[in-house]
């Protein structure tokens, strides 16, 4: 027996039905309700809303109903999938919502969706006849106080605890009472709980609208806003005072899982109190920064400043002009940040904020070293890291010495820069600073890429992405993701630096680092014109010099500039590349970095090949003197005991390529292709490039593997790239390796194959590995 839509009556019912299954042993009932019957023995089943697509499904089933024409386009399929999850996923919402297809298409109700319980409703009269008398109803059945709790709850955004709800909802009940009353709802579909740690209830969003109604209409809404301001303060200052801490991961995971909760209080507090709003802004600065801002959220960082200058505290001001310069420094606006913190920093004295004035003096002197004046951020230093040791600051003396350490490397005065970071990591480490461990780590890995220990600091760069990903920043990951790919390609591993770097502009991207993307794209075109690819070497360097100058971060646009220079000359534009060398040098012999001048020398070594190349015709005995003088140029090289090692290994691999192509009589640079074509033994067994020797791999059976399925991707898919951890899994099939160690492995087998000849054959993308798909294959079963 089915007795449908029982809540009205559920106990009735419950009497009723009890009596006939004492008297029909066999009887079975399947009841409706919001309400459960209380009968003895009754078994309960929940029934949530539906699976995304089965919503979508019940949308355009019933819309057709009402439209039988109507069809969706694909452009339209996006629209209907955001309605029926706005509609919380609820049949008779969408039932209803399909029903007015005809007048409100899906893009039209989702612009006026704040109406929705007015729109949503049918001919047809009754409790299914819209979706406010829908809420009504049930609304109707709830007893006084689930009715404050559900009202009440309507306040949040994003969710709540029970930790939350007992600090807000009703100041007069028990927490265990709070605790069934949550639960009742939540039985009665109007709340839902997740199995987030902890866990999380949240409100339908027809029932958040219909509860914020019965909210305002209450006289509570006052009170209840109050409450919910001074709960998430307060516990959102004390994390965020945490956050550097051993304990920073979970004020972290607390400061994000509350983010849309900060969020309603700032805006909501614009107006009315600007202090509070100026509080919640300031509260989610450590979010925005690790994470970076959704769209969203853009204007925060403007109207918590706004806000902080309308309440009059000068802290308040002080901190949101320090928040203001961290965030629209990755986006290249490094004057308008330091005239913040230089504001800041006047301040903070002016106020006696010493604590404030340490952090401070480090941001300022930060932003001068990277806008590649150094001079001015020593004093600067001095007088933080004095600050912090007199007022006992750890924090502030340990970021006072990574900065006076980043200082030393910029003037590659590299074993002063050392010695600094590590009294910076071991105070950090001391005291459990974790997420500034993290950076010292990826410091010290920059000095040692300049002295050419690549080993050691792709090491500490494992260890400091490690510690990001725990800390879960999305900056930081993404910062030690380019390094990695910085010490890779200056170590020539090109592939594994490519890896690194393409996942490491995808996160900067994402995060809008500017900044980031500028020095990741040079790294990819540095890459590219190593690999002789000139044309995609162009746009990239061309692209990633416009970031970096648009950035004002003129040490690492001059560090660009020689790689920028080697692309011109191999293009021919001659004029072009001695002006950028000319810039570069000029902005390093201005800084005294005497080991980027080094590698500017050897580029000038390309130049001189390019030079060459064009005279070869017509005053060989002069080409030949500018080759031999780029050849000298690496001799002198050779014996460089100082300086940017990972830069000049860069360049001097570049000269050598040009003076091997100089010696091969190829006036062109770039990989040369074997014209004969690639013939290739059965599974792998063998293969000869353009009629050379013939390469056995029978004996090297990983290798075979490899090589046999890019033989057969060649063949299958031209052009199509096979994913590394392919490879790994033919070449070592059943194998089980931790990831990283896994791809060791394959990047050695690459390394052995083009060892073995196919170095110009064997190329690499962002799909993957593949063989040359302009090369000829002809396989030869025996």
């Amino acid at each position: 027996m089915l007795l449908d839509n029982a809540d009205s009556v559920a106990t009735w019912v419950g009497e009723l039905t009890g009596s006939w299954l004492d008297s029909c042993i066999e009887l079975q009932v399947l009841i409706t309700s919001i309400l459960p019957t209380g009968m003895e023995g009754e078994v309960r089943v929940e029934i949530g809303p539906l699976e995304a697509a089965d919503a979508v499904a019940l949308y355009l089933e019933r819309a057709h109903r009402a439209w039988a024409d109507r069809t969706f386009s694909e452009s339209e399929k996006p629209a209907v999938e955001e309605l029926v999850v706005r509609l919380d996923r609820i049949p008779l919402a969408i039932e209803l919502a399909a029903a007015r297809v005809r007048v409100l298409p899906p893009r039209a109700l989702l612009s006026r969706f704040e109406e929705r319980l007015e729109l949503l409703r049918s001919a047809t009269p009754g409790r299914h006849g819209s979706l406010l008398g829908a809420l009504t109803l049930t609304w109707e059945l709830l007893h006084s106080r689930e009715k404050t709790i559900l009202s009440r709850a309507s306040i949040f955004e994003g969710g709540f605890t029970y930790e939350a709800a007992t600090e807000i909802l009703d100041e007069d009940a028990s927490k265990v009472e709070i605790l069934d009353l949550l639960d009742g709802l939540r039985s009665k579909c109007l709340l839902q709980l997740d199995d987030s740690e902890p866990p999380r209830f949240q409100l339908f969003e027809s029932v958040k609208k219909f509860a914020d109604r019965e909210l305002q209409r209450s006289g509570l809404q006052n009170e209840t806003v109050r409450r919910h301001s001074a709960y998430f303060l307060s516990n959102s200052e004390r994390h965020v005072e945490r956050i550097e801490g051993p304990d920073g991961l979970d004020s972290i995971r607390w400061l994000k899982t509350e983010r849309e909760n900060l969020v309603a209080i700032h805006l909501r507090s614009i107006d009315l109190d600007p202090a509070l709003a100026a509080r919640a802004g300031l509260a989610l600065a450590p979010v925005m920064f690790l994470e970076g801002q959704p769209p969203s959220e853009t204007h925060l960082v403007e109207t918590t400043l706004d806000a902080a200058r309308r309440s009059g505290d000068p802290n308040l001001i002080i901190r949101a002009l320090a928040n203001r310069a961290n965030m629209i420094t990755p986006h290249g606006r490094i004057e308008a940040a330091l005239a913040g913190v230089e504001e800041a920093l006047a301040l903070s004295r002016r106020v006696g904020n010493r604590e404030r004035e340490g952090h401070l003096l480090v941001h300022a002197a930060s932003l001068y070293v990277r806008k590649g004046e150094i001079d001015p951020a020593a004093p600067l230093l001095e007088l933080a890291l004095e600050i912090g040791r007199a007022e006992s600051e750890p924090l502030i003396e340990g970021i006072a010495l990574m900065a006076q350490g980043t200082r030393e490397l910029a003037r590659l005065v590299l074993d002063d820069a050392e010695r600094l970071y590590d009294q910076s990591l071991e105070i950090f480490r001391r005291h459990g600073f974790v997420r500034r461990e993290g950076a010292a780590l990826t410091w010290i890995a920059g000095v040692w890429t300049s002295q050419g220990r690549f080993r050691e600091a792709r090491r500490a760069l494992h260890e400091a992405l490690i510690l990001s990903r725990q800390m879960e920043s999305r900056t930081y990951e993404g910062n030690t993701l380019m390094n990695l790919g910085g010490v890779d390609l200056a170590a020539g591993r090109l592939d594994e630096a490519e890896s690194y770097s393409i996942k490491s502009l995808a996160i900067h991207r994402e995060m809008g680092n500017r900044h980031g993307e500028g020095i990741v794209i040079g790294q990819l075109g540095v890459i590219a014109l190593e690999r002789g690819d000139v044309e995609l070497a162009d746009s990239r360097l061309i692209q990633a010099e416009s970031i970096l100058k648009e950035c004002g971060v003129k040490g690492f646009h001059a560090a660009l500039l020689p790689f920028v220079a080697v692309m011109e000359a191999r293009v021919g534009r001659l004029a072009e590349a001695r002006r950028s060398l000319k810039e570069a040098r000029d902005y390093f012999l201005s800084v005294n970095d005497q080991g980027s001048l080094s590698a500017a020398n050897i580029v000038e070594g390309t130049l001189e090949v390019a030079t060459a190349r064009i005279l070869a015709s017509s005053q060989r005995n002069e080409a030949e003197a500018l080759v031999e003088r780029a050849r000298s140029r690496l001799v002198a090289a050779s014996s460089q005991e100082s300086g940017n090692v990972g830069d000049l290994s860069k360049a001097i691999r570049l000269l050598r390529q040009d003076l091997d192509l100089w010696a091969a009589g190829s006036r062109e640079p770039g990989p040369q292709a074997p014209a004969m074509g690639l013939r290739v033994g059965s599974a792998g067994a063998w293969f000869e490039v353009a009629g050379n020797e013939r390469v056995d791999l029978r004996r090297r059976s990983a290798l075979r593997r490899m090589f046999d399925a890019l033989a057969d991707k060649r063949l299958s898919s031209p052009g199509v790239g096979l994913d590394p951890n392919d490879l790994f899994e033919l070449g070592w099939p059943g194998v089980q390796l931790h990831p990283e160690v896994a791809m060791k492995r394959v990047y050695l087998g690459i390394w052995a194959l083009r060892n073995l000849g196919l170095t110009n054959v064997l190329l690499h993308q962002t799909d993957g590995y593949l063989l040359d798909p302009k090369l000829p294959l002809l396989r030869q079963n025996e």
